[in-house]
């Protein structure tokens, strides 16, 4: 998988996953598990319903809990990335709920059955650490957001940096705009966008974004309806050559640490190092 060239893409190894789970002959929570699963769903507290859902797990046999704790652990996983990949955990939930449940039997309503699957699913991947036995009380393969062995890589992850800085993070909206920050572009919106904190624009696909200056390799500077914020680059669509051209707009690395200590990648949400999980 190394070679950019020759690796599947992302979506052909998640299709493959699902596809294995759903070849089985049992689905991974047995049907005799179902209904009690899905009365889970009446208590309204996460916390309580995560207990609740992890006293049915733990009648099942340990082979089939540590493929669960194994899948969910990775699943949340990628669930702190859904700024960039859109898999928050209600989409995993969606994609991975009738794969990992089966089908809804006959004898419910498999619309509003299904939107109980996805929450039970969901609760799993958010709470998994509560659901799960750890490895001292089950023994076996336990994943690790981190399987490079680069120990100072696995340090610097935060799950949401930007939150962490949101009370420090002024300072790079409101350095003085220099004279080439005159010189804008406009972008399209290539997704929704909701900001997370007063930093970040809110956007909706097809808006058009003018583009100030880049203070990341994932975040630009920009405006939106008069509004001045922080734009994720994931999110826009930049006209062909433009980018040179802001390439003289973006500071010098010197000058793009952020006010929490460390460098706008720090800061940011940087795709081709967070997600790397061998």
């Amino acid at each position: 998988l190394a070679d950019d060239q020759t690796r599947p893409s992302i979506d052909t190894v998640a299709g493959v996953l699902k596809l294995y789970f759903r070849g089985l002959e049992k689905p991974v929570f047995p049907k005799d598990r179902f209904s009690a699963l899905i009365t889970c769903i009446q208590i309204e507290n996460l916390l309580e319903r995560a207990c609740r859902i992890k006293n049915i797990i733990e009648t099942l046999p340990s082979p089939v809990v540590i493929v669960m704790r194994y899948l969910f652990a990775f699943l949340n996983h990628v669930s702190q990335y859904s700024d960039e990949n859109m898999m928050d955990p209600h989409n995993l939930a969606v994609c991975f709920g009738p794969t990992l449940m089966g089908d809804v039997p006959e004898d419910q309503d498999p619309v509003s059955t299904q939107a109980h699957v996805n929450e039970v699913v969901k609760t799993i991947i958010i709470h998994h650490d509560k659901v799960f036995p750890g490895v001292k009380e089950l023994q076996g393969p336990v994943y690790e957001k981190c399987m490079t062995g680069e120990e100072d890589y696995c340090d610097g992850l935060h799950p949401e940096p930007i939150e962490e800085c949101d009370q420090e993070q002024e300072t790079p909206l409101e350095t003085p705009v220099s004279e080439n920050e005159a010189e804008t572009i406009e972008a399209t919106a290539k997704y929704d966008y909701m900001g997370r904190s007063a930093q970040e624009l809110s956007f909706k696909k097809g808006d058009v974004l003018v583009l100030h200056q880049r203070a990341s390799d994932t975040w630009w500077r920009g405006e939106h309806s008069g509004t001045k914020g922080l734009i994720p680059h994931q999110y826009i669509i930049i006209p062909e050559g433009a980018e040179k051209k802001m390439e003289l707009l973006t500071p010098k690395t010197e000058s793009s640490s952020s006010s929490c200590g460390g460098s706008t990648e720090e800061l940011s949400l940087e795709p081709t190092t967070r997600g790397r999980v061998n």
